[in-house]
């Protein structure tokens, strides 16, 4: 009877198929997802869900279903468990091990069989965090609905980020090696869908990108077994979620040299054949194996088709499908059934291969197929599309190709106007816009307007006239948004037309003006001062008050300001928490913002954002205690308009705040005074040799040695330049290099530059360098704020020297640049550059 209803599902599946069209993945692109899944395999799948197709259909609402089930699930973390778990350490107990002799003929392992006694909370807390931060990406990947970015966010955060939870980023024991392989996999691809959210902030998507990259850094070992395959899955997600090419060539190398030493030449898996349960750990590996093949061909690599003495990964597939439907057949020890999600791969291998026993493999179990460690519902994301995807054809030796700048498609459609919308424009009352597209072949016009205290409104018209709210009367009269129920303050407004040959995309700014504050309170004038108590929002992780004060009635600490302050304070502030203000700015430019404060602390600091936007980062000063307060000071540079500004911790913890000021607005920024110069109007000019003593330009190449200050762990100088009279390690440079190098590196050892940047935004900074070691990893820094990582590549030697380039993104203005060793030791750099992306 089921063969018959595969059967049946085959050919319906046939005829539902016939009109679909598969978009090959986008590889390695800038902002493209490359995990798993690309945005152009997201758009072809969101046509089929909207079209009501199966199996997507189905397979979109049970993504969806479990995404809203972890929009209220969590958070997770290693440091809740107590007992022998407690601490920043991933650990569990053997799952096979540690069973109680009855007769002492029992072995105290038990292959196979779960002891039901193992302690496993932070396995349990792993495998939650890393399913629900994948559902949560892919919900958001198809809805754009902010609501599964932020709590993915949140989730992340706390797991990696949050210093009071965060999981130290390393493989701790043997098992945990297997144990994390399954389940940080799907946070990386889930983190990967969420990576252009806003509510994904930047400074902790930067410290979960140093998360991973640390976390990866412990992922040398090897084993004989599923546990390297899984390891590779691990590098290589890992790797493609920070488009770290080094990462990805190893786990990819790595993947060709073992592939013989795993499958055999009839297509089994020959580490597994000894288990009690062979077949499920043959089909866990095959697993494995598809896994990383996928995360190839989204990164350029082709590992489908790769064979070695004519065995490869399809030789696997092959040889294991029959038992995937008929377990009886397997010969050898297996002392439970297998599951679907067992052979949920298949739905990979049917998308690439197209093999019809690869879709009898899936119908036989019924689609759609849940993929329980990584993928999740893998029906959605991998159920083959019409002429399945396009990939590099094998090429034996196989190196990764570099990416292709292909041209998009000519398209002649063009959106000339946003009506009823302009620019900085103010609007009150009805908002009434028409997209109007020029050109030929439109498919439909989607619209996003997204604005203040998490506003969100999203249409589609797939018929002229393309009105952002619908229209009525055969398309006479165009419906209205009523901004009156909208919040103050700026809103975006992007239309996107679609057609076969390319896209075309306008964007509008503007403000809705309508004495709607979102809260219930007035706007706060600025420049002027305000009490901290009058926020509009809010996150904080407590709930209920912890303070004194009856002055606001929800979870915000508030309390009657000790010592002599007075008025009313926000105290027990965590990592993470915030409070944000409707404010008009009265003209744009710089202010300078005053923070009141008191803390016992030396690590805290406030980011300051505007309208979600960073813009700027404040530290409090260590007052010795919670009674004693003191003025912060920072210039920020704000827009003009109604805003929203908000100020979070991005570090520390414990401290009050009384009140804050902005001051200032001048239109023209004045600029900052140098110390070394006597006229504060002077712009710092850069100089063909620069010395120590003056701002170097950036953009510009400056000398490694020309450091304004330093951090160096061995007295004196190692080397035998005596251009500087310190502690730091310079030599005249080998090889036939020439110059001045610093050399001796150690682990947290750094050089700050005094800089001067004539324009904030993304350089491509370059490092001259020479090791002879893989893993020399230097982070990048900006007034004390990690903004990016660079990696040093292996030249063999100290005395052959190669440029490393990394983007980073710059504020203008007087900074202070340092790059300090997060990994590795005893490399050479010469120079170092900044130049205009």
């Amino acid at each position: 009877m089921r063969s018959l209803h595969a059967f049946v599902a085959l050919i319906i599946s046939t005829i539902i198929i016939a009109s679909i069209i598969i978009v090959a993945p986008q590889t390695n692109a800038a902002n493209e997802p490359n995990v798993f899944i690309s945005t152009s395999e997201i758009a072809a799948v969101k046509a089929q869900v909207q079209a009501g197709n199966e199996p997507w259909k189905s397979s979109y609402n049970r993504i969806l279903s479990d995404a809203n089930a972890a929009l209220n699930k969590g958070p997770y973390n290693v440091t809740r468990n107590g007992g022998p778990n407690s601490g920043h350490d991933y650990r569990t107990e053997l799952p096979y091990c540690g069973w109680k002799r009855v007769d002492g003929k029992d072995p105290d392992c038990r292959d196979g069989q779960i002891n039901p006694q193992a302690d496993r909370k932070d396995y349990e807390a792993a495998i939650s965090f890393g399913a629900a931060v994948r559902d949560l990406g892919l919900a958001y990947a198809f809805t754009n609905d902010e609501r599964y970015a932020q709590r993915a966010a949140y989730l992340i955060r706390v797991w990696a980020v949050d210093s009071s939870t965060r999981m130290t980023p390393k493989y701790t024991d043997n098992q945990s090696r297997i144990e994390l392989s399954i389940t940080m996999p799907g946070v990386f691809y889930g983190a990967d869908l969420i990576r252009g959210s806003s509510s994904w902030p930047q400074n902790e998507q930067a410290a979960f990108e140093n998360w991973v990259d640390d976390f990866l850094g412990t992922s040398r070992w090897t084993a004989t077994n599923n546990f390297d395959l899984w390891r590779l899955v691990t590098i290589s997600s890992g790797g493609a979620f920070l488009n770290d090419q080094g990462e990805l060539n190893y786990a990819f190398d790595r993947y060709k040299q073992i592939l013989p030493n795993h499958i055999g030449q009839q297509g089994q898996m020959l580490q597994e054949l000894g288990r009690t349960k062979s077949l499920t750990y043959s089909l866990y590996s095959v697993n494995a194996l598809t896994q990383i093949a996928e995360i190839a061909r989204h990164n350029g690599v082709n590992l489908y088709d790769y064979t070695t003495s004519g065995v490869g990964l399809k030789t696997a597939l092959d040889f294991h499908a029959p038992f995937s439907t008929d377990q009886s057949s397997w010969s050898r020890q297996q002392i439970a059934p297998i599951e679907s999600q067992d052979i949920a791969y298949y739905e990979m291998a049917y998308n690439y291969f197209g093999e019809g026993r690869y879709l009898s493999v899936l119908q036989e179990w019924g689609r759609p197929v849940y993929e329980r460690r990584t993928m999740g519902w893998v029906t959605l994301t991998h159920g083959r599309l019409e002429g399945g995807p396009t990939v590099p054809s094998p090429t034996p030796p196989a190196p990764t190709p570099p990416p292709t700048n292909t041209p998009p498609p000519s398209s002649d459609i063009e959106i000339t106007d946003l009506t009823g919308v302009s620019n900085n424009a103010s609007i009150q009352g009805n908002l009434t816009s028409e997209a109007q597209v020029s050109g030929s072949g439109v498919e439909r016009v989607e619209f996003k307007l997204s604005g203040p205290d998490g506003y969100v409104y999203e249409k589609m018209e797939k018929h002229a006239p393309y009105s952002l709210a619908g229209d009525e009367n055969n398309g006479q009269t165009l419906k209205s948004l009523d901004t009156t129920t909208m919040p103050n303050g700026a809103y975006t407004l992007t239309a996107t037309a679609f057609s076969p040959n390319g896209n075309a995309e306008r964007v509008e700014q503007f403000v809705v003006q309508n004495g709607n504050d979102g809260g219930g309170n007035d706007r706060i004038a600025v420049p002027g001062q305000f009490e901290v108590e009058d926020y509009t929002a809010y996150t904080d992780k407590s709930p209920g008050n912890n303070g004194d004060s009856t002055y606001r009635n929800d979870d915000v600490d508030l309390r009657h300001c000790t010592g002599n302050e007075g008025g009313i304070c926000a105290g027990w502030w965590d990592y993470g928490e915030s409070l944000s203000y409707d404010v008009q700015i009265a003209t744009g430019g710089d202010y300078t913002m005053v923070v009141r404060g008191a803390t016992a602390r030396d690590d805290v600091k406030l980011a300051v954002l505007v309208d979600g936007n960073e813009v700027s980062r404040i530290a409090l000063a260590n007052t010795g205690d919670t009674a004693t307060f003191q003025n912060n000071e920072k210039t920020v540079s704000l827009p003009e308009g109604a805003r929203t500004l908000t100020i979070q911790v991005v570090s520390g913890h414990s401290f009050d705040l009384n009140w804050l000021e902005l001051k200032g607005g001048n239109s023209e920024p004045q600029p900052t005074a140098t110390p070394q110069q006597p006229d504060p109007t002077a712009e710092p000019l850069p100089t063909a040799t620069p010395v120590p003593s003056d701002k170097i330009a950036v953009p510009g190449q400056f000398e490694v040695e020309d450091y304004a200050d330093y951090r160096d762990k061995s007295p004196g100088n190692n080397g035998d330049s005596t251009y500087r009279n310190d502690d730091v390690d310079l030599r005249h440079c080998t090889g036939n290099e020439g110059g001045i190098c610093a050399g001796w590196w150690d682990y947290g050892e750094s050089l700050s530059y005094d800089v001067q940047i004539a324009t904030g935004g993304d350089y491509t900074m370059v490092v001259r360098g020479a090791t002879a070691r893989d893993d020399v990893k230097l982070a990048v820094l900006v007034d004390g704020n990690e903004v990016s990582r660079i990696a040093l590549a292996n030249t063999g030697d100290t005395a052959t020297f190669q440029n490393n380039e990394k983007t980073v993104s710059l504020p203008e203005g007087a900074r202070t640049l340092t790059i300090q060793v997060v990994s590795g030791h005893s490399f050479d750099l010469n120079w170092l550059e900044l130049k205009s992306s």
